[in-house]
Order: C-alpha cells, then structure tokens, then sequence
C-alpha cells in the first residue's frame, strides 16, 4: 500500500481512516484526499500539516476528474457519502 487514494476524504469517516493511516509505522508513502470540499481540504491541510497528503478536488460522478487523480494510485478507500458518519 503505497499510494492510497481517499473519495470522501474530508468527510468524517474520510478524515478517520487518514488519521489511522498516519499514525501505520509502514503506512503509505503518499495519501490523496479525493472529495468535493475545497474549503474542508484546506481545513485538513493545516491540521494534519503532513508531507504524505495531497489534495485533490472533485467529485467520484466525474469519471475523467477521477481517473486523473487515480494515476499511480495502489488502493482506493471509497468513503465518500452524502450523509455524517459518526
């Protein structure tokens, strides 16, 4: 797992699973946000403030937005959603 892609990654279950995979001693080498939320990725970006983050914006209906930013991605966490996880 070395280039993990996270839809939804601003959401609360999106920001979870980042924390967790922060925290992995062998976690991955990069982790890219993948959601909708501009606003909330800047929001995560000073508060994880990590080099292994990247941002992305957009959304998982935009097929060719998408598949740009699943180049060179290994594993895929779907955990975008229209609702809060808790």
């Amino acid at each position: 797992m070395k280039q993990v892609l996270v839809t939804g990654g601003s959401g609360s279950l999106g920001q979870a699973l980042t924390r967790k995979l922060l925290a992995l001693k062998k976690g991955p080498e990069r982790i890219v946000c993948y959601s909708r939320g501009e606003h909330a990725q800047e929001a995560m970006e000073r508060t994880f403030g990590n080099g292994r983050m990247r941002y992305f914006v957009g959304d998982i209906r935009d097929q060719r937005r998408l598949e740009l930013a699943l180049r060179g991605i290994d594993t895929v966490f779907h955990t975008a959603a229209l609702k809060v996880v808790p």
